[in-house]
């Protein structure tokens, strides 16, 4: 029996908010502003994890997925709900713990990234994004360095951050 992901999205249908109703939506583009302690993490790495599991699927090739973090200071949390989420069957060796990257037995590989090193952009393709706390990131490493490299792929998009004002995230 192959391992299972244990998650289950909250819902509350009354003021349609919740992790549920964002996973239904099949915008390419999804932006969650949310308060703290919210859902925002746990939400992406189910995201994240989904596309990079079934990639092969819906891709006909394996996928390269990243979660771009505001800054370098705060990639830990994310990496560490990541290795906690996906059960160790489904990884293709140890997550390499330097270059913050897990590599799944499909092919697929997941990196954790920071929206401050512009030097660390750089992908052949691109298949799917969590961008956490967007609203913190520089226009410029959306619209330049990670749009134009889904230009050959699929596009699948997840922005999630706390309110940050009337920035490029709350226009998009």
């Amino acid at each position: 029996m192959p391992p299972v992901i244990r998650y289950d999205p909250w819902l509350n249908r009354e003021r349609r908010v919740g992790q549920a109703f964002v996973h239904a939506s099949s915008a390419e583009i999804r932006t969650v502003m949310a308060g703290r302690q919210s859902g925002k993490t746990i939400t992406g790495i189910a995201d994240i994890a989904r596309w990079a599991l079934s990639a092969p699927e819906w891709l006909s090739e394996p996928g390269i997925f990243w979660w771009m973090a505001p800054n370098y200071k705060v990639k830990d949390k994310p990496w560490r709900d990541l290795k906690a989420h996906i059960p160790k069957e489904l990884l293709d060796g140890k997550p390499n713990e330097t270059e913050l990257r897990m590599g799944l037995k499909n092919g697929s590989t997941i990196w954790i990234k920071s929206a401050d090193g512009s030097e660390s952009l750089v992908s052949e393709k691109l298949h799917g994004l969590i961008g956490d706390e967007a609203g913190q990131w520089k226009a410029t490493v959306w619209y330049q360095g990670l749009l134009p490299m889904f230009n050959t792929t699929k596009l699948r998009v997840l922005f999630i951050g706390t309110h940050r004002g009337r920035n490029w995230i709350y226009e998009l």
